[in-house]
């Protein structure tokens, strides 16, 4: 060290002789009055002497961390890995990085390939293409409670399916395409949770033991006779493969049901003597097919299982949907409109766990919410419209109240908690309910967007093009100041929003992937890392 402070030895000798050593660090030896600019600028560079200055930005010259700037500052939008490579090394040349150890070559071209799409800080796809994405500065709760990945099992999809499925979640989320969802999963689910699942080539994800053929076989039973137009499209819709590839790939093993266009099944029939018998078994308004099949195997075990298809379910007076019948209700629609109105109070969790993977249930389940006919009140929970107006409340008053925070509000970020706190007051306070259902009642408007984070929702009102994220929402929050100690930052957030499960490990978080800079021996947050070396200048 006494090289970088140009100390010379018998200068240093005498200070081994005259002085003992001190415990004060480097870092807070910058704050000392009595020391000189130039012995501080040289303890200072010490300091730095492994990092380098890009766009005002000190950057370690470590290749993980320099391959990540990178990508935060030049792949906003997405490009291919060539590509990638060749401003990566542009980037450190114009930067006189030379090392040949931190540069991108033919020597480290395939072990780079093979790290960087594994990377938190991008989400990679077909064709070697990436771009950034801040994946440890999401939230990805509502994610993963929306596609109710738990509840598949001995299945196959397509994440193109949750594509068309959610298109305003993945707006949302800023997830493109199903190839960027497909990476993005395998980065942030742990697979214990689940059913055996399996992330095969992209797109495709796979729960529990899978028999394509027989898949597709029975999707043929359910629809027959069915075009092949229609076919290919119900297996985009429900599974999400492509037309084409499932065309070329399974649909030419069934060719001797396919004529002029056509794909036709003889359908097997139950005897009558047993139609009776089951359905009396069959006693409540929805069945998955599979499960009437188990029943009808358990009633008849020498009977052919192939007899329960939609033919033959049909004429014994069911609403036949592919995958489930229904008993006394025309369409699924209607049946899953009643289970999320029917009561006061509903348990959305508990109707997830058994119909989140119906494409129906899920645009039913959208459609109440939006139209206010329940309201989500704690999460999971459902309060329906008719309970608030028998305490004289309708939805003309939701309405009302979003109005009425449009007006009280100005750009920017705000909870519930911060409404309250700047003063304003609506007739729904009266209510009393948890934060939850009044933030709920302004997610469904188009005019803010939200981000659930630290347990609990964030909201925005302004530029529905800004991407809303913790992150977003804590550098933003930052922008209000030069530095702050840490822990004054934190609480001025949790006093000023209410949110109670933030803590310092978030926002240091948060610094390591944008331009705010955490100091450890300060323990302060700046802006940028100028602000923080020109506090030592002052």
């Amino acid at each position: 060290m006494s090289t970088h402070l140009h100390i010379d030895d018998r200068t240093r000798q005498y200070l081994n002789i005259a002085y003992s050593k001190g415990n004060t660090s480097l870092e807070k030896s910058l704050l000392d009055d009595k020391l000189d600019l130039i012995l501080k600028t040289r303890i200072r560079d010490y300091m730095n002497r492994g990092k380098i200055l890009i766009n005002g930005q000190l950057i370690e010259k470590r290749k993980g961390v320099l391959e990540d700037y990178v990508m935060r500052e030049y792949c906003r939008d997405e490009m291919n890995f060539d590509r990638y490579v060749e401003i990566y090394n542009r980037v450190l040349k114009e930067n006189r990085i030379y090392e040949k150890k931190l540069l991108i070559d033919q020597d480290t071209l395939r072990t780079r390939g093979n790290r960087i799409p594994e990377s938190m800080s991008c989400l990679w796809k077909q064709g070697r293409m990436l771009r950034y994405y801040d994946i440890a500065g999401r939230d990805f709760e509502e994610l993963l409670d929306t596609l109710a990945l738990q509840n598949y099992k001995d299945t196959q999809v397509s994440t193109l399916k949750f594509i068309r499925l959610y298109p305003e979640l993945m707006a949302m989320y800023d997830i493109r395409d199903q190839y960027e969802l497909h990476n993005l999963l395998k980065k942030i689910i742990d697979p214990k949770d689940y059913n055996d699942i399996q992330f095969n080539r992209q797109p495709i994800i796979t729960f529990g033991e899978f028999d394509r053929k027989k898949m597709a076989y029975e999707a043929i039973c359910a629809l027959s006779p069915v075009s092949l137009k229609d076919l290919v499209n119900y297996m985009e819709e429900e599974y999400g493969y492509e037309p084409l590839v499932f065309q070329a790939n399974v649909l030419n093993e069934f060719s001797q049901f396919y004529h002029n266009g056509i794909y036709s099944v003889d359908f097997k029939k139950i005897p009558d003597d047993k139609k009776d018998i089951l359905r009396e078994k069959l006693t409540q308004d929805f069945y998955y097919v599979d499960d009437v099949k188990k029943i009808y195997r358990s009633l008849f075990p020498k009977e052919d299982i192939e007899a329960i298809n939609p033919y033959s379910l049909k004429s014994m007076g069911f609403s036949v949907n592919d995958k489930y019948i229904l008993k006394n209700w025309e369409s699924g629609a209607s049946f899953f409109k009643y289970l999320l109105t029917k009561d006061d109070i509903t348990d959305l969790n508990e109707l997830n766990k058994k119909f989140s993977v119906l494409r129906g249930f899920h645009n039913v389940s959208l459609d109440v919410r939006k139209d206010y006919e329940v309201i989500e009140f704690e999460p999971g929970k459902l309060i329906n419209i008719r309970r608030l107006i028998k305490a004289g409340y309708a939805k003309e008053d939701l309405r009302q109240y979003c109005d009425d925070v449009d007006e009280f509000v100005e750009e920017g970020y705000f909870t519930i908690a911060s409404l309250r706190k700047n003063g304003f007051v609506s007739k729904l306070d009266e209510l009393g309910f948890d934060d939850r259902f009044y933030a709920t009642i302004l997610a469904v408007d188009q005019r803010f967007a939200y981000t659930k984070a630290f347990h609990s929702v964030i909201l925005y009102k302004g530029d529905r093009s800004k991407e809303i994220t913790k992150t977003s929402f804590i550098s933003d929050r930052m922008k209000d100041y030069e530095s702050i100690d840490l822990d004054s930052f934190v609480d001025e957030i949790r006093n000023d929003y209410g949110l109670k499960d933030l803590n310092r490990e978030d926002v240091k978080q948060v610094a390591d992937n944008t331009d705010l800079y955490y100091d450890s021996i300060m323990d302060k947050v700046y802006l940028n890392e100028r602000y923080y070396y020109e506090e030592f200048d002052d």
